[in-house]
């Protein structure tokens, strides 16, 4: 069992973190928030996360990511799709979904922070503005131990942008304002990275000057703030990104444990949280240098992108014997029956398992799909053997490359361009 589990209780549902009388209402809001990357047909697809792993917790969700063919896929996988479902056609429908729960006395769960005539604070399990206050990156000393916060210094986006600076350093708007898929963070090695960085942010009213790190672990640690505020833990998670620090996939290797200090500064960061009154899921990005020091860099006191997968991971490694398992988003220019049929050997085998779909007919968007999935093995050898596989039938994967594209988009990367 891994350190960050020993001693927590370990629900593998979101009905057994919340409790009852909570619901699920995890759509992001157009216009919310200019630091959060969402538009069109992916938003609706982004409701579909849950579906494998919601249990008996009412749900709100995309009528495209309740196909039938999709969820037969993951009854096929082995899984029990959410049957407290409910599903909405346009945004009018979903807001009327959250005031018939309220008005019986249920409280919603936000994913992202969402405007107050959308889900208002008084129906939302956790007040909005301390989930605000929770996920604002300047806050960060105020909720991690100091021993694991990098040199960090907060300032106006108009001082950041008018300053000298010794690169290379990292740069994250501070906001209460939804704020995640990367557009909250530039990294700046270079000075073309420094002036995306002053583009940016030049007008936000606050950004975080942080110390640059090089580490060589990205751990992700989630852990469940359960109703009484107790702590339950899972597994813990490798974060894979991209050359610009974004995440794009995550990978559990039973061999492969993260520092015990760095797990101690997540449940750390959870219990202060716990303690301002968060309920509910909440994931802790640390990084760990060559020295062997630990430091978070990110606080997210929501359901997060690799939720599904920890919760799930422990029953079906169970059932697989296989000890290692990487979430990927995928993408498929063809239907959801199509993925199907040749999804149909890889989920018999074991070795793929969909925990979410978004038929893109269902939604008028064309005909492709969107997938969360699962990918299982011996060893990440076999789990990029499985992808080239995957991708060589026509599916592509956020972040990944077959080898030939990656050795190309490499060497165009590191040929030195001028600043």
């Amino acid at each position: 069992m891994d350190q960050v589990q020993r001693g927590l209780s370990s629900p593998s549902r979101l009905g057994e973190i919340y409790g009852p009388d909570t619901f699920l209402a995890s759509r992001p809001w157009e216009g919310a928030s200019r630091w959060l990357t969402s538009g069109g047909a992916h938003i609706e697809a982004m409701t579909g996360r849950h579906t494998a792993f919601a249990g008996e917790m009412p749900d709100l969700c995309h009528t495209a990511t309740r196909s039938a063919v999709g969820l037969q896929l993951m009854r096929d996988a082995g899984l029990s799709p959410s049957a407290a479902a409910l599903v909405y056609d346009s945004t009018e429908q979903y807001v009327a979904h959250i005031r018939a729960l309220a008005a019986e006395g249920k409280r919603g769960v936000p994913v992202y922070r969402v405007p107050e005539d959308v889900l208002p604070s008084a129906s939302s399990l956790v007040p909005s503005e301390l989930l605000g206050y929770l996920n604002d990156k300047a806050n960060l000393t105020e909720l991690a131990p100091s021993e694991g916060v990098p040199q960090r210094e907060v300032l106006s986006g108009a001082d950041f942008a008018t300053r000298k600076w010794t690169l290379p350093i990292a740069v994250k708007v501070a906001t209460t304002e939804a704020n995640a898929g990367g557009r909250d963070i530039v990294l700046c090695v270079r000075p073309r990275h420094l002036r995306r960085a002053i583009e940016r942010f030049n007008e936000a009213e606050r950004v975080v000057v942080e110390q640059f790190l090089h580490p060589v672990r990205n751990d992700s640690f989630q852990v469940a703030v359960m109703p009484d505020g107790s702590l339950g833990g899972f597994p813990p998670t490798l974060q894979v990104t991209n050359y610009r620090g974004v995440h794009t996939s995550s990978i559990h290797d039973a061999a492969d444990p993260p520092p015990a200090a760095a797990q101690a500064l997540a449940l750390a960061a959870a219990r202060r949280g716990a303690e301002l009154g968060y309920r509910g899921v909440c994931g802790f990005d640390v990084l760990t240098g060559r020295d062997g020091r630990s430091y978070i860099v990110d606080l997210n006191f929501r359901i997060c992108a690799s939720t599904g997968m920890v919760l799930l991971t422990p029953e079906l490694q169970t059932t697989r014997k296989l000890p290692v398992v990487q979430q990927m988003t995928a993408y498929f220019g063809g239907g959801i029956d199509s993925f199907a049929r040749l999804a149909s050997s890889f989920v018999s085998k074991g070795t793929l398992v969909p925990i979410g779909t978004f038929d893109a007919r269902l939604a008028g968007q064309g005909d492709g799909c969107e997938l969360t999935l699962l990918l299982f093995g011996n060893d990440r050898h076999e789990i990029e053997l499985e992808l080239r596989k995957l991708n060589q039938l026509g599916l592509g994967f956020k972040g990944w490359e077959p080898p030939l594209l990656q050795q190309i988009g490499n060497a165009l990367r590191n040929r030195r361009k001028p600043d």
